[in-house]
C-alpha cells in the first residue's frame, strides 16, 4: 500500500513538472542577486 501511495506522489510530481517545463511559469519570481561588492564583504578572502 505504501508503495502506491509513494507512486502516486511520484507521478503527480512529474505530471507538475512536465507542465512547468511545457507551459512556464505564470509569474516567475524575480531573482535578486547581492552585488559583487556585497559578496566581497560577505565572503573572506581565502578560506
Amino acid at each position: 500500500m505504501r508503495l502506491k501511495k509513494w507512486i502516486w506522489h511520484l507521478q503527480g510530481a512529474v505530471e507538475e513538472m512536465e507542465d512547468l517545463i511545457e507551459d512556464g511559469w505564470d509569474k516567475a519570481p524575480a531573482l535578486d542577486y547581492p552585488s559583487e561588492e556585497r559578496i566581497a564583504e560577505l565572503l573572506p578572502e581565502s578560506p
